[in-house]
């Protein structure tokens, strides 16, 4: 599910890195546009593709209009996710050398499931404002 998402996510921004590296777009900032749009698309997209089961939780007036309708609590999800990765970056830079491999997987395992929890939490929270699993399918698109 964890590739789905992320190549939903982000397939965009790699398509522009192409484009740019053969010379067919000239302005790489672009790039970084599309970048920020994947990494703030991805969380919601991984909880959708996840729930749905598939491609279908890809749907980006699905996930656009989820983002929407829990915009704060969302950008506070955002900003745990990055500080969740930022400390496995940090992990893996100052303990390269000493851990060995089998602790560097487990503390990565640790912490996609810190990662996990906060989606999932957050899904829980606002499961019925989402609405993604009602009998009446018009309500995905309520922004309300």
């Amino acid at each position: 599910m964890i590739l789905v998402a992320s190549f939903g996510s982000f397939l965009p921004a790699v398509l522009c890195r192409v484009a740019i590296w053969q010379g067919w777009i000239h302005n790489a900032n672009i790039r970084w546009i599309l970048l920020a749009v994947g990494l703030s698309y991805f969380p919601m997209a991984l909880v959708a593709v996840t729930l749905f089961d598939g491609v279908a939780g890809l749907n980006p007036f699905l996930v656009v209009s989820s983002i929407v309708k829990i915009i704060p609590a969302y950008l506070v999800a955002c900003v745990l996710l990055a500080v969740v990765f930022a400390a496995y970056i940090l992990v893996l830079r100052a303990f390269l050398l000493p851990i060995s491999f089998l602790a560097r997987n487990a503390i990565s395992i640790y912490l996609l499931m810190v990662e996990m929890r906060i989606l999932g939490l957050l899904y829980r929270a606002y499961e019925k404002r989402l609405g993604w699993f009602t009998k009446n399918k018009t309500d995905l698109l309520d922004l309300t």
